[in-house]
């Protein structure tokens, strides 16, 4: 997946992952994360920031079919390619315009915690963070 990306796109994915800090209170000794109070304005910075590297895509069939081959969403998640994060990432921001508050739910509700750790591990993978 990072081979059909620019530079520009994988900075990009660096940026969002950082994201993680600014959503959660992240504790390194602890596996669980605890949603921040998130301002509409960190949010805002996020999608603007998916949107402006181009990273939308609404073919939403892998999010649809992919997680019915897995017991549970983590263990989906645990397995996500980079394609999948984006396109999860695209059907929540464009759900939130149609009911306002979806995006906040899934941060509440520790599913962007999830996406962006998986996020930060394919990154490392391709040693593109340390």
């Amino acid at each position: 997946m990072l081979g059909d990306l620019t530079s520009y796109q994988i900075s990009g994915l660096v940026q969002l992952a950082a994201y993680r800090k600014q959503f959660y209170s992240v504790n390194p000794l602890s596996i669980a994360s605890s949603p921040k109070k998130i301002k509409n304005d960190v949010i805002t910075k996020f999608i603007e920031l998916f949107c402006g590297h181009n990273f939308a895509d609404t073919d939403y069939s892998v999010i649809q079919q992919e997680p019915l081959e897995y017991d549970t969403l983590d263990e989906w998640i645990e397995q996500a390619s980079i394609g999948a994060i984006l396109k999860s990432f695209t059907y929540f921001i464009w759900t939130d315009k149609i009911l306002e508050g979806y995006f906040r739910t899934r941060i509440e509700n520790n599913i962007i915690d999830k996406l962006l750790q998986r996020l930060e591990i394919l990154l490392k993978e391709e040693r593109i963070v340390a």
